[in-house]
């Protein structure tokens, strides 16, 4: 694979900014980073029209850039000149926006999870029998809650979904966290993360922030192998039933307008069925 050179920001180039740069900022910022092909996904635009807005806002100074070293393609980041209009519009201060938009320290994950997220998002929106609450990533999705330990001592404890969608299909309503995995993760911060899992859903600190929904936790990994080791680790956090896997490739590659309804997903030893099925949307779209 060839180097990218990247092109040097034009700071004398008069820029207009546009209505919809303030929503591009604001995806950059919860994601922290993003590919041209998010941009493209998130607003329906063409690559032409993609590219000329990124250019643009670069040259701005609302977007920073810089070469992924193992994708090669060109990641954005939010730049200093975005801050300000952001700050008006979401009544955050800039100092708290400034540390919002610092450059995650992974960016195989950030990159991975905003991919992925962006299309669960999308198919979701595309099926008329769901409402799509919410979507949170990453640090919008952490939640803090204290729960009984025992008859007196209350505990602190910390949940850290990657994502979490709540969506309403008619009567039922669900929870998604989307858990995007490169394999980094050892096998007990795992099992804790799971077990964490299972006292914010048994103890009600889920209900309390989210309202009531039933939570299915969807893990996006690497190889079989992978999946068959973490599976072992949640059904030790007796959380076998809730939790869900599969490839993180075939997930990003599979056509958007089939997304739902590919058999995609592994539970416990059971066949691998769709998000269409669990959700019960092909007998209400049907």
């Amino acid at each position: 694979m060839s180097r990218r050179v990247l092109q040097v920001r034009d700071k004398n180039r008069r820029v207009v900014v546009q209505d919809r740069d303030l929503e591009i900022a604001r995806l950059v910022l919860t994601h922290r980073a993003v590919v041209r092909e998010n941009v493209q996904l998130a607003f329906g635009l063409s690559l032409h029209r993609a590219n000329k807005r990124l250019r643009a806002l670069f040259d701005a100074g609302w977007l920073r850039r810089e070469a992924d070293p193992l994708s090669g393609k060109v990641v954005y980041t939010l730049g200093g000149a975005a801050l300000p209009p952001l700050a008006d519009s979401t009544g955050e201060s800039l100092t708290a926006l400034k540390k919002r938009a610092d450059r995650p320290g992974y960016l195989n994950h950030a990159l991975g999870l905003c991919s992925a997220s962006l299309r669960l998002q999308k198919a979701l929106e595309g099926k008329s029998c769901v409402t799509l609450e919410k979507m949170l990533v990453e640090r919008d999705a952490v939640d803090e809650f204290l729960f009984q330990l025992g008859t007196a001592t209350e505990e602190r404890c910390l949940i850290r979904p990657d994502a979490l969608l709540a969506l309403q299909v008619r009567v039922r309503r669900f929870h998604l966290v989307l858990e995007y995995d490169t394999g980094s993760v050892a096998s007990k911060p795992f099992q804790e993360k799971a077990e964490s899992f299972k006292v914010w859903q048994d103890s009600g600190a889920m209900e309390q922030v989210h309202g009531k929904g039933e939570l299915l936790i969807l893990v996006l990994t690497g190889s079989e192998r992978r999946i068959n080791n973490l599976q072992k680790v949640v059904q030790a956090a007796g959380m076998q039933d809730r939790y869900l896997f599969a490839s993180r490739q075939e997930f990003l590659q599979a056509p958007l307008d089939q997304l739902l309804d590919t058999p995609l997903w592994l539970r416990g030893s059971q066949r691998q069925v769709s998000l269409a099925s669990l959700l019960s949307l092909e007998r209400i779209d049907s």
